[in-house]
């Protein structure tokens, strides 16, 4: 959903430049507006990228304040309320942008994640599907890779593998739908292949919580006690709040580690 944004920062001062009115004060153009708008639009998204959901939320609302037209503010404004679990706010922002840009295959599909979010699952399908309509979408591992996540939500497992294996035909380096898979193989007891796609995760992404998990449940399999250990150790300093970790603390009581 995000992308490689290369803007300076050396032209805000430029576009917030205006004409003056005869009291003095600047005022935009509309033309200049709407370029304020893309700008802090944009900028809105990289702060998202770096995970600084104040700034991104300043800079989207802004754009909106400059040009409530602009479709891409309204669809990552939703998405931060989506990541932020505001859904009706999320929601509101998503129909904007969809009444501007309604074919825009990046914004069904961040749309169709926030209706599997609220369990509304049928409409979450139908999005999904419009998103993969378009023929020339680049992104459509990612579309099957959260389908596949949403039919996971909902215990659909057949559907979700599926998906997943789809998405990964199409990117076969794609990190979530790897790590997915690994999690699905090693409870079909497919200990060699659930490794094998735990690897493929780990060459596009650091660990997480669950794939550390994934990991203390393979070794443990095993019978490698060092390397559980170790697992072990990273995930309760790393994610000590997880329900991963809570899961490790409750095998540690039982003695089953």
């Amino acid at each position: 959903m995000t992308q490689d944004l290369r803007y300076g920062l050396l032209l805000i001062p430029a576009l917030l430049l205006g004409a003056c009115t005869t009291t003095g004060k600047p005022e935009l153009s509309e033309e200049r507006l709407q370029r304020a708008s893309e700008l802090n639009a944009e900028l809105g998204v990289r702060y998202m990228q770096q995970g600084d959901n104040e700034r991104a939320m300043g800079k989207l609302q802004k754009a909106i304040q400059q040009n409530e037209d602009n479709a891409r503010a309204h669809h990552y404004l939703g998405e931060l309320y989506r990541r932020v679990d505001r859904p009706q706010k999320a929601e509101d922002h998503f129909r904007q942008a969809l009444e501007i840009t309604p074919n825009d295959p990046s914004l069904l599909n961040n749309y169709a994640v926030l209706l599997c979010d609220m369990e509304n699952y049928a409409e979450s399908d139908r999005y999904f599907d419009k998103a993969l309509d378009d023929p020339v979408y680049s992104g459509k591992a990612g579309i099957y890779e959260n389908m596949a996540q949403c039919a996971e939500s909902q215990n659909n497992l057949k559907r979700a593998e599926e998906n997943y294996l789809q998405a990964l035909r199409l990117d076969p380096k794609l990190p979530t739908a790897n790590l997915g898979m690994a999690r699905m193989t090693f409870d079909m007891s497919l200990y060699t292949q659930s490794r094998e796609y735990l690897e493929r995760f780990l060459e596009r992404r650091q660990h997480n919580a669950q794939s550390l998990w994934l990991g203390i449940l393979l070794e443990r399999q095993a019978g490698n006690r060092n390397r559980v250990a170790s697992y072990a150790m990273l995930l309760k300093g790393r994610f000590p709040d997880s329900e991963e970790a809570s899961k490790l603390r409750k095998l540690e009581r039982q003695g089953k580690l």
